[in-house]
């Protein structure tokens, strides 16, 4: 399971920043514990010295390479604006391009394709390196034990979480920032060659290891510039698709005859634009390496009906990606998987920039 925390104006959530590690739901905190005070403590240090909200308005730019030296790998550049109630975000990738952004209570994006999946953490680079503080009861902490990381002086202390696992944290011995953290499931952060911001540090390289595709992702020449933006910089481009913008993100709770959200081993993903009267469109399965299973996904969705998403108890539009497993394979090569044996599973996931979604298997009648 994957273990965030989400913040302010965070418009996305269970990605990943699995980096910032354990969420409160968790239970209570570790209290009492030397050792827990002790990485409590210099996670809340760490945080303070690289919270970019303190920054705003700042202009942020930085090179993105996808799994570097890899067949799959991708290049590009990422540059975010953010104001007290406004952000712009710029992503090219290959010959990907994606502007989203919010003003008010409206969000837009502008994207020459479907979204590329596994990036969520681009959204909000400050959010990546952000560090929970409370952990479960009856965790176990390590000592603190001096290492060098990439050369520097680090205090590294270990974490392990009942029943899940290890995880481990490294701070420069001089400043306190985090340059190493990762856990149990494979993720894993890697952060050096701190700039002051203000009374602020942030690293200009950030290696991130992901649990699910891409593995990996890179940005190196990270400038942060705290800048004065006019209501130029925020102008919703021509041909943007627009969206409310909600405070309150909950779970996707629907059924999927044969299929499951499967996060690191996704056979397909499921995109689509659910209106505030349920109507869908720009439906597409893709990603995946099979054509049939995409095919077989895009025909099963489109037997779906779908409940548009709720901010402040008023249906609005909004996007969904799902990353879609099987589960069940017999009588997939039927057109109507509720007679041929398939089956429905009720699934509950939290999803990035999309907002709440419940739909129902008409062949079913199955809601959730």
């Amino acid at each position: 399971m994957r273990l965030v925390h989400v913040t302010g104006n965070q418009t996305w959530r269970s990605m990943l920043v699995s980096l910032v590690l354990l969420a409160s739901l968790y239970g209570n905190s570790a209290g009492q514990s030397h050792d827990g005070a002790i990485l409590q403590k210099a996670n809340a240090r760490s945080n303070t010295l690289t919270d970019l909200t303190a920054a705003v308005p700042y202009q942020l730019h930085a090179r993105v390479v996808i799994n570097p030296g890899e067949r799959e790998e991708m290049r590009g550049e990422i540059t975010i604006y953010r104001d007290r109630d406004r952000s712009r975000t710029e992503l090219t990738l290959g010959d990907f391009r994606e502007v989203k952004g919010t003003v008010g209570t409206r969000q837009y994006v502008l994207r020459n394709g479907y979204p590329l999946t596994g990036l969520e953490v681009l959204d909000d680079l400050a959010s990546a390196i952000y560090l929970r503080t409370w952990f479960p009861s009856h965790t176990k902490f390590s000592q603190s034990s001096v290492h060098e990381i990439a050369g520097v002086p680090a205090d590294c202390q270990n974490a392990k979480i009942p029943n899940m696992g290890k995880i481990r944290f490294c701070f420069d011995h001089a400043t306190g920032a985090v340059l190493h953290v990762s856990d149990f499931e494979g993720w894993q952060g890697e952060f050096s060659d701190y700039q002051a911001t203000g009374n602020l540090l942030f690293p200009r390289t950030m290696k991130l290891k992901q649990a699910y595709q891409p593995k990996r992702l890179e940005l190196s020449e990270i400038k942060i510039t705290q800048t004065a933006f006019d209501a130029a910089a925020f102008l919703v481009p021509a041909g943007a698709r627009e969206f409310a913008s909600c405070g309150s993100v909950a779970g996707h709770d629907f059924t999927t005859g044969g299929w499951i959200v499967e996060r690191k081993k996704p056979e397909v993903y499921l995109y689509a634009v659910v209106e505030a009267d349920g109507s869908v469109h720009d439906l597409k399965a893709y990603g995946g390496k099979s054509k049939w299973a995409e095919r077989q996904v895009a025909k099963q969705a489109r037997k779906w009906r779908f409940f548009p998403a709720s901010c402040s108890g008023t249906a609005v539009a909004s996007e969904i990606l799902l990353p879609l497993g099987r589960f069940y394979s017999p009588g997939w090569g039927n057109s109507d998987s509720s007679s041929s044996g398939g089956t429905s599973s009720s699934m509950n996931y939290s999803g990035s920039n999309y907002f709440d979604l419940c739909c129902r298997d008409v062949n079913t009648g199955s809601s959730h």
